[in-house]
């Protein structure tokens, strides 16, 4: 379930989201990736496709793998 969606987010085919999840504007998560309970994603963030995100992800960044991991950004 979406607790809020930022403006011009995408949420891609597939991505599970596992409770309540805020999305930041200008996010993207990707094909299959999957997001657990009370995670909050922050503004211009990718989530790589099939990424496991299991704690909050700060803006402006690009996560990716199992357990997701910043690989770029601030």
């Amino acid at each position: 379930m979406i607790a809020g969606l930022g403006i011009s987010s995408t949420i891609s085919p597939g991505a599970n989201l596992g409770g309540t999840v805020h999305v930041g504007d200008r996010s993207w998560l990707g094909i299959g990736c999957a997001v657990r309970h009370s995670i909050r994603i922050g503004s211009d963030v990718v989530v790589g496709a099939g990424a496991a995100v299991v704690c909050d992800v700060r803006d402006s960044v690009t996560v990716v793998g199992v357990p997701a991991r910043v690989v770029t950004g601030g």
